[in-house]
């Protein structure tokens, strides 16, 4: 393997967060406990990214290697094109516009949600045996405004339509016209796996690096705030893009970390990648 481009820095971690409910502390580390077993809920936030802007500010660097995913207005293409031009070429392209009529745009603000389902158990995680694990709304919007944490908890709903107490988000917005198949609509309702999901990421919260369900290709839409994504071409090999290779013994593959320190090491190793 390469040797390491960068250094996890060690900086004292952050003061504890002050929360506004007194339950927030304790649902907190109840969750963090079942997420992630490897590390102590005092260790989340033990390389200080809560104090560095940078990383939430730094501009993408583009280069032979790094391309940008093309941008179309939605009111320049039909759906016709876009099947064209998108769907059948398999690419990746950003839609702008294609939800600023969605009822989502305002009833999705943080206050309006909490107005709603305050008291509403939202899924946060998983424990080591895929166990959900859940935490009342109210508590959430706590930690999320006030976490220091260097890769947060982040809520990441699967129940929209069977769960009757969040079941008013699906009115909330409409699928675009540019995806009129869903061919997973054609199984037995009792055997459709999930197909959509509902998510709210606090600062520097994300995924590992994964493929989607059953190979499917899904569509997103960001309502408030932005996403910071890295897609690689479907032929990049599966060791090539986890980059687990280069990870060092104090890192591992959370987002902020593979941004930070894993993927500069892939291009670096790779360079006829492309992401």
């Amino acid at each position: 393997p390469p040797p390491p481009t960068a250094a996890i820095p060690l900086r004292p971690p952050p003061p504890a967060p002050r929360f506004e409910h007194r339950r927030t502390q304790t649902e907190v580390l109840r969750a963090k406990r079942f997420e992630r077993s490897d590390i102590k809920p005092t260790e989340w936030g033990k390389c200080g990214y809560s104090e560095r802007l940078d990383v939430l500010n730094r501009p993408i660097q583009y280069d032979s290697q790094t391309i940008p995913i093309p941008r179309i207005s939605r009111g320049s293409a039909t759906p016709e094109w876009f099947r064209e031009n998108v769907t059948m070429s398999n690419r990746p392209v950003i839609v702008e516009g294609a939800c600023a009529h969605w009822p989502a745009m305002t009833r999705w603000a943080i206050d309006k949600l909490d107005e709603r389902f305050r008291h509403v158990n939202f899924k946060v995680g998983e424990d080591d045996k895929g166990k959900k694990i859940k935490m009342k709304f109210k508590y959430f919007v706590d930690y999320m405004k006030h976490q220091t944490d260097d890769n947060p908890l982040y809520l990441f709903e699967t129940e929209m339509d069977d769960n009757a107490s969040i079941k008013t988000l699906t009115e909330d917005f409409d699928v675009p016209d540019f995806f009129p198949d869903d061919w997973l609509n054609l199984m037995n309702r009792d055997a459709r796996p999930p197909h959509r999901w509902w998510c709210i990421g606090p600062k520097r919260s994300g995924t590992t690096v994964h493929t989607d369900p059953l190979g499917t290709s899904a569509w997103n839409a960001v309502t408030h705030g932005c996403k910071h994504w890295v897609l690689f071409e479907p032929e990049t090999s599966k060791r090539i893009v986890k980059g687990k290779w280069v990870k060092e013994k104090s890192e591992d593959d959370e987002a902020i970390h593979y941004f930070d320190f894993l993927l500069p090491r892939i291009k670096k190793a790779h360079p006829e990648v492309r992401v």
